[in-house]
């Protein structure tokens, strides 16, 4: 566990450490942990050609998101000076969008499915939406209730980097013989266009916040050892469900509080550091049970025969508990590559 911190890997259950070596299947999340986690508003689309009023109405029902995306949208009407207006109530509407009061109107954001709760016909923009999701980005349709049903007004797309090491840390870990997979709340499309730049990836796609546990859990069937990388709130029940839960370090405090490991550092090739450092815990623990048999093989049939002396006994012990305490200090030296 020292030698793991000073190489920026928290373990907070032994058996974590343990189990790391034996994972068969390693589940990334999306946002934030394959990605840096930092998106930028991509596009404006508007029925009625006004961006501007767009990103205004938008930005302002994004104020009381905590999500990553709607940050994103809020940020870039400060940098573009936009006037937000009052936000009166603000409902998240998980795996779906938010629906939020601005005076008199009611605004929601958020995906096909949201559109269809409140029966919004998204038909001008799908073509739109689909472009920009075969290039990875996600797009959130926009719709205005003005003291009657709601409509459509436009369309606010964002993407987000893919993590620099992400690529070869996936590498790295088919190398070893772990299955990566990626679980996102994206549309099949989105994960799908993302998933082509990460190489053998299995993807699961569309999954709501609260069905992200029960995924975890279908993967483990079999007994499958299964890891799971997160970093949000909605990320707490999976990371607590998998066999070992590591959070990235730049996560929320949930998700690092229901995770085993926590990865300070925010790289994600620390995952595959993790089972490193498992296996060589193993071979110490493996390496120091042979010392301590070893000398009991050789020492206890010569007591038996009188041929071993009270102070060579002593010595021999003191040497056992010498030479395993040494071995296993030795770990001490392992450093992450």
């Amino acid at each position: 566990m020292g030698a793991g911190a000073r190489s920026g890997i928290l373990v907070k259950d032994a058996s974590a450490l343990d189990l790391a070596r034996k994972i068969q299947t390693i589940v990334f999340d999306k946002t934030g942990t394959l990605t840096i986690g930092h998106p930028v508003v991509s596009a404006l689309v508007a029925l009625d050609g006004d961006e501007m009023a767009l990103l205004r109405l938008a930005a302002s029902a994004e104020q009381g998101s905590e999500h990553a995306l709607g940050r994103a949208i809020v940020t870039r009407a400060k940098q573009d000076g936009v006037d937000l207006l009052a936000l009166d109530s603000f409902e998240a509407k998980p795996g779906r969008g938010l629906e939020a009061r601005l005076g008199e109107r009611l605004v929601y954001i958020g995906n096909r499915a949201l559109m269809r709760d409140v029966t919004v016909d998204v038909a001008p923009l799908v073509a739109k939406a689909e472009e920009i999701e075969t290039r990875g980005g996600t797009a959130f349709f926009v719709a205005v209730a003005d003291r009657g049903s709601p409509h459509l007004v436009g369309l606010v797309a964002t993407s987000d980097e893919l993590r620099p090491e992400a690529v070869g840390t996936l590498e790295r870990l088919r190398a070893l013989g772990v299955k990566p997979v990626m679980l996102t709340g994206d549309s099949e499309a989105v994960a799908r266009a993302f998933a082509a730049r990460l190489g053998d990836i299995d993807v699961v796609a569309g999954v709501p916040p609260e069905g992200k546990a029960a995924e975890i859990r279908r993967l483990r069937e079999g007994g499958r050892i299964v890891a799971m990388v997160g970093d949000g709130v909605n990320d707490a029940p999976p990371l607590a469900e998998a066999d070992v839960g590591i959070a990235m370090g730049a996560g929320s405090e949930t998700a690092l509080e229901a995770a085993s490991v926590a990865l300070p550092g925010d790289d994600l090739s620390r995952t595959v550091a993790l089972i490193d450092l498992s296996h060589a815990t193993a071979r110490k623990i493996s390496q120091d049970l042979f010392l301590a048999f070893a000398y009991n093989v050789v020492m206890i049939p010569a007591a038996a025969a009188g041929m071993l002396s009270p102070v060579a006994a002593g010595a021999a012990m003191a040497a056992s508990s010498v030479s395993v305490v040494t071995n296993a200090l030795l770990l001490r030296s392992w450093k992450a590559d």
